[in-house]
Parts: C-alpha cells; structure tokens; sequence
C-alpha cells in the first residue's frame, strides 16, 4: 500500500502598487497558460462569472508560474524525509490580496512521512536555516523578493508571508493505493481527521492523552465534511483542506488541483482573508473619534470619508467577488459549502453585516440630531422675523409713541408679550401630551 501525496502551501499578502508583466517576467514568472477550449469547458461547469474571476478578466484573478521539479529533504528530530518541489505560483486578486501557492509532493507507504513534513513546512513563523534552509533558498525567498517590490517594505523575516496567522495554509490530496482494506465509519473518520490536522496518524483503538476527544470530531464531521462517493471523503478546517481517496484515478485528482484548488479553494482563500482584514479595518475606524466638524457635515455626505470609503470598498468586493452560486452542479456546490463553514467565511460576512447596520444606525441617529439642530435654527430665526414683523406692523397702525411715549419702549413690550403667549401656548401642548 502506497500514498501519493500533493500539496499546496498557501500564504498571503496585500500589495500597495501593482505588479507589470515586464516587472513579473523580470523576476522569472511566467503567466499562466489559459486554453481557450478549457475555459468554456468550465463555463458548462461553472457560472460564466466565476471563471471569469478565476481566470483574470477585467476584476479576477491573474496567475503567475515558475516551475521548480527539484527533489528535496528535510531533516529533523533524527530521521530525514524526501519530497518533491514541483512548482511556485503566484496569484494576483483584486482589492490588492496577494496569494501564494507551493506545491509540493511525495510518496510514501507511511502517512506519518507526510504528516510530519507537512506540519514542519507549513509552520513559517518556526524555520530554521538548519532544517529548512534548503526550502527557504528555493521555495520561499521568490516570495520574499516579490513581496518587497510589491509592498515597497524590507523585512529579514518571513512574518510577512502569512499577513494574518503563524502558518501557511495547507491544500491537500492524499490518494491511497493498494489498500486491502479500507476503514469504515468513525475510524474513517478519525484518520481524515488526524490527516487533516497534520497530526499523529494512529491504528484503530489506540488512543492517548493527545486524541481528540470524540463530541469534538463529531462536532467537525457535521459541519465540514464531504462524503459524496465511497471512495473519497474530504474535510474543511480553517487552516487545511484534505481530501483522502482510495485508487483515485489520475483525472480525479487532476480535478481537485487544477479545478478545485485553483478556482474554489482560492477564490475562498481570497474572501476569507479580504473579509478579515476589512472587518479590522472598520473597527479600527470606529475606535477613532469623529470631530465636531465631521458630526455637523454628516448630513451633507461630507463626515467620516474612511468609512463611507471602506463601504463603497466593500460594495465593490460584493458587486465583483462574491457569487451567490458557483457552479451548475452539485458537487462544486458541496465543495465550496464545505470551505465556507470551514473558513468561517459567512461568520466574516455576519460581522460584517453587524458592523456596517451598526454605523449606519449611529449615523442616522447622528444625523438626524443635527438636521434637528440647523431646523431649531432656522425656527428661530423665522420666529424672530416673525415677530420683528409683527411689531413694525403694529407700530404703523398705532404708533408706539403716541401711546407708550417711546417707540423703542413699544417694540420692546410687543416682542416679550408674544414671546409670553408662545410660552404659554407650548407649556399648555407639551403639558396635554403628558397626560
């Protein structure tokens, strides 16, 4: 029995300036050959709109290659492992999210080779030139020297590969051959598990202080987890995508690389971290105080421009990136189900939502006290002209002078007599809508 193992080991960045093909092929990228033929294959498949995201129309996604095929090893806690750097890609998405991808594969008759070697290559925050120098040289510091010409900032660590995180998010198929016998129930269960979490794969029954405990893998099996065909099941977490099949042909997992990697899994890759760093992004706003000035012009469309400008943002991001359905069948549909509870992406979006019906509340409210305000304005001065009226009209029908012997004296006790007959008249309404 034998396990061929493909990986993809993702990280992410948001750029400040854009990135030109000469810049690109300057730097040993490659753009991605896209057939024809094969784009309107998967426009039976998909939604004309997704793949035109997916495949770098006027708002999508535009990729970048630089193939590799070099053997490698990592060496660690004793014992050496040997896998394969196939290829580096680069994905440029719009609203300025970078996203990397390497793949990497191997083959193995023991799933703990593959475990470890993805757990230990996926934790950038922990390399060390020792037991990684090899893979930083050749797999990492292409996107390090791409990450600096796009975001202009120089950085001796790999911190900023991963923008919000300690690791890399893991892509992974993992096809068994030979397989005599195949596990069943909990125990398939517990070993997609295990292989997703890049943990310690156990025998059946074998069970210590480091197990998961079972409501925990129920709990994980009922929200992210694919079982459509008995000889594949898959489970979405937040930090790793896993497929385990069992003599899956070379078609079935030319799919789930070159079609649900490259369009699903990083279409939500792409929300996911955009969501996250616009939900930080409005918060961080709301913490700052609004001036005085910002308040009075609210109403006029002229306060608080970050917010109004994070809003148009991400009316922007809904209007060209999100897509209420991906595909006209049912397994794409699963698929991407399947990463939005495991990315938690909806949970983002219903923050979201909160944050934005929150403002728009406060800023209502907001506004409406200060339109409140300039009318009591205007309603004073339309009441003193009122009155000024009133006084000069009387004043010309019985001059104040002939009967009060002043006719400032007369303007005067015209105005406080009608300024005691509106006080009055207010006092009597308020003081009946109380009762």
């Amino acid at each position: 029995m034998t396990h061929e193992h493909t990986a993809f080991l993702c990280g992410h960045f948001t750029r400040n300036t854009n990135a030109t093909p000469e810049m690109m092929t300057r730097m040993g990228w490659q753009p991605e050959d896209v057939d024809p033929k094969m784009l309107s294959d998967k426009r039976r498949l998909f939604y004309p709109e997704f793949v035109d995201f997916c495949y770098g129309e006027e708002h999508g996604c535009k990729a970048w290659k630089r193939s590799i095929g070099r053997p490698m090893t990592l060496t660690f806690r004793g014992q050496t492992y040997h896998y394969q750097l196939d290829e580096l890609s680069i994905y440029l998405m719009p609203m300025n999210i970078v996203i990397f991808a390497i793949k990497v594969s191997q083959t193995s008759d023991d799933l703990n080779t593959m475990t470890a070697v993805m757990f230990s290559l996926r934790a950038i925050d922990y390399y060390s030139n020792d037991v990684h120098g090899e893979f930083i040289e050749h797999a990492i510091t292409p996107f390090c020297q791409l990450h600096e010409v796009l975001t202009a900032q120089h950085d001796e660590t790999l911190k900023p590969l991963v923008e919000n995180g300690n690791k890399l998010r893991v892509y992974q198929i993992i096809n068994t051959k030979g397989a005599e016998e195949r596990p069943e129930g909990e125990d398939r269960d517990l070993l997609l598990y295990q292989l997703s979490t890049l943990s310690r794969v156990t025998k059946a029954g074998e069970v210590d202080d480091y197990s998961v405990a079972p409501h925990y893998l129920e709990k994980v099996m009922n929200e992210s987890h694919v079982s459509v065909f008995r000889n594949w099941d898959a489970l979405a977490l937040m930090d790793t995508f896993t497929v385990h099949a069992y003599d899956a042909s070379e078609s079935l997992v030319g799919n789930w690389t070159g079609m649900y990697f490259r369009m699903i899994y990083l279409h939500s890759m792409f929300q996911k971290c955009y969501l996250f760093s616009l939900n930080v992004r409005f918060r961080n706003t709301l913490r700052r105080s609004t001036s005085a000035l910002a308040r009075l012009l609210a109403p006029l469309g002229r306060g608080n421009s970050e917010m109004t400008a994070l809003t148009e943002e991400y009316e922007t991001f809904d209007r060209w990136c999100c897509f209420h359905k991906i595909s006209y069948n049912f397994l794409p549909l699963e698929i991407n189900e399947a990463l939005d509870k495991g990315l938690e992406i909806g949970e983002e979006k219903e923050q979201l939502a909160t944050i934005l019906e929150r403002e728009k509340t406060r800023r209502d409210e907001a506004n409406d006290k200060t339109v409140n305000t300039l009318l009591f304005c205007l309603s004073l001065l339309t009441l003193s002209s009122a009155i000024w009226d009133l006084s000069c009209l009387i004043d010309q029908m019985y001059p104040y002078a002939d009967y009060l012997g002043s006719t400032n004296l007369g303007y005067r006790s015209v105005t406080m007599l009608v300024l005691l007959m509106l006080c009055i008249t207010l006092y009597l309404i308020f003081h009946r809508k109380k009762r």
